[in-house]
């Protein structure tokens, strides 16, 4: 099995900086997976040698820090694929999301003017964004929309709970997770929770093992 660790380090780094294989195992499974409609089919087996696969490979892939201010709607879509989520605001300009969970520990926000022109891009995994988190108002489809696709979703029968996992950096570089906790009745958020990304223990786990 491939270790997640080999590239936790990378995910935030300016593109020009990372190591060409850490990028292909970051984007490859998510971009591939959006253009071939194989998002819901594809297992976490399937993604894994997806990573392997792409770190034989020397050349880079679709990646949305490759996407730049003033780019077009139309030339981003055919570049990374469909979004996550595309959300159309009040003055025209179009909201679109793209998560690259589970294997990459970024999730981007894009803007396009009314005229289909990028004129905003932002790493949603961060405090800032975690802070517009609304207990008792958003569901899970306002965190969908918000953050894109979660890295894992848990379902907590006892407890009439589920949950979304997103896997990212904090400012230090340390891998971390956040929980969106759902409350089964009505599907409202009931808290967010931050941890250390538990990925990281897992593997650590099996190396212990």
């Amino acid at each position: 099995m491939l270790s997640t660790t080999l590239f936790l380090w990378d995910a935030q780094r300016p593109l020009s900086e990372r190591p060409t294989w850490t990028l292909f195992a970051t984007c490859i499974p998510n971009t591939l997976s959006r253009k071939l409609g194989l998002e819901k089919k594809m297992t976490k087996f399937y993604k894994l040698i997806l990573v392997c696969c792409a770190a034989l490979f020397l050349t880079a892939c679709a990646h949305p820090d490759m996407i730049k201010l003033n780019d077009t709607y139309d030339h981003t879509v055919k570049e990374l694929g469909v979004p996550d989520s595309t959300t159309r605001l009040p003055d025209g300009s179009i909201r679109i999301v793209y998560s690259m969970q589970p294997m990459g520990q970024t999730s981007y926000v894009m803007i396009f003017n009314p005229e289909g022109r990028l004129i905003f891009k932002d790493q949603l995994l961060q405090q800032k964004y975690f802070n517009q988190i609304k207990p008792k108002v958003q569901d899970s489809q306002d965190i969908y929309t918000m953050f894109g696709k979660p890295c894992e979703q848990w379902h907590y029968r006892n407890l009439g709970e589920h949950t979304y996992m997103y896997r990212y950096l904090d400012e230090s570089g340390f891998p971390m997770a956040l929980w969106v906790d759902f409350d089964d009745k009505d599907d409202k958020v009931l808290r967010y929770v931050l941890s250390i990304d538990p990925w990281v223990q897992r593997d650590a786990d099996q190396r212990d093992f």
